[in-house]
């Protein structure tokens, strides 16, 4: 759940996590931390950031309306993770480069 200051749907201001808008090459310019980002796709990321990109447990919200909570590798799940896809159907394992591993 997100909480903070809210316009038009958007959380724009949190007292614990600060939020940006970035164009996807252009995190090294946002300082290392817990972050919510949305990148120019439309898809949000919740999670720790170390030097440019988010890495542990963090969530993916994707612009499709798929959500990903788990472990984030590189910007992409990779590890241990929950999927919720947008039809409504599950995935819960590993997920290796960003996909569901069998």
């Amino acid at each position: 759940m997100l909480s903070g200051k809210f316009e038009e749907g958007n959380l724009v201001a949190d007292s614990a996590i600060e939020t940006y808008v970035y164009v996807d090459d252009h995190t090294d310019s946002i300082p290392d931390g817990p972050r919510v980002i949305k990148s120019e796709n439309g898809d949000i990321y919740v999670g720790i950031l170390k030097q440019g990109v988010f890495e542990g447990v963090g969530t993916v919200i994707f612009r499709d309306g798929s959500i990903f909570t788990g472990v984030l590798k590189g910007g992409e799940p990779n590890g241990q993770g929950i999927i919720f896809f947008k039809d409504r159907s599950i995935y819960s394992g590993l997920f290796t480069k960003g996909q569901p591993s069998n």
